[in-house]
């Protein structure tokens, strides 16, 4: 299942790019998905980029315990404790590590993305009786 991309004309389907996320939703509010087919991609983005981050974290934190001397007396320690400050430092020294940091960050986008994406889709279902439904709502004839 996949969507259209109205800037580059190509169908889009297994979402990988935080900026799909967004052209998912905005095809939604403009009709051209229904809220259960976009459910299900962010279901599949959910899973991918879920996935994504668990492998980056990993790599990360092998990374930085291989990277860091933890010798009291290693230029790491002389200046913090703090790991924040730690991590900051291997990325201005170390640009493999930069590039992994920056991967992350971009992972952690998407799953914030998503997130408020399901919650959009929530809205878009939501009617005004207060049920929650993918069927169009029909009115009372009476009213």
């Amino acid at each position: 299942m996949g969507f259209f991309d109205d800037e580059t004309g190509e169908v889009i389907a297994p979402i990988r790019k935080p900026e799909d996320i967004e052209k998912v939703i905005f095809s939604m509010l403009r009709g051209d998905l229904k809220p259960y087919e976009v459910n299900t991609m962010l279901l599949g983005a959910k899973m991918y980029f879920r996935q994504q981050r668990l492998e980056l974290e990993d790599t990360l934190l092998r990374y930085f315990i291989d990277e860091v001397d933890f010798s009291e007396d290693s230029k790491y320690w002389k200046t913090t404790f703090d790991g924040n400050k730690i991590r900051t430092k291997l990325k201005a020294e170390n640009p493999a590590y930069k590039e992994l940091s920056d991967r992350h960050d971009r992972v952690n986008l998407a799953n914030s993305l998503i997130d408020m994406a399901e919650a959009t889709v929530k809205m878009v279902n939501w009617t005004p009786w207060g049920q929650h439904s993918n069927k169009p709502v029909k009115k009372d004839e009476d009213s």
